[in-house]
């Protein structure tokens, strides 16, 4: 599934008083088959990950595989360290929260 720009209202943990939402993201790939593949993987593991679409300026468009949004840091980063316990080399990143 891919996600738009803007996860909804009702996504998980998504509200947040400063006004940002964190992700832990996965991996980026040019291929949605890609994407989709590690999705698919990390799903056989227990993990529930999203696949985002985003235009990236100059390069075109690349898939998201990402967890989120989670309301602070601290599940950010637990969510982070489950996943490298799982292998993988994942990032911690924020976005303005969009306004209702």
């Amino acid at each position: 599934q891919v996600m738009p720009k803007d996860l909804p209202d009702g996504a998980v943990e998504a509200r947040r008083t400063d006004g940002y939402q964190y992700y832990v993201q996965i991996a980026s790939f040019k291929s949605r088959a890609d994407a989709e593949g590690m999705r698919a993987k990390l799903a056989l593991k227990g993990v529930t990950a999203l696949t985002q679409a985003r235009e990236v300026e100059g390069k075109g468009l690349y898939y998201r595989v990402r967890l989120g949004p989670f309301a602070n840091t601290r599940l950010a980063k637990n969510a982070k360290a489950r996943l490298s316990g799982l292998g993988q080399d994942p990032f911690i990143y924020r976005e303005t929260q969009a306004k209702p």
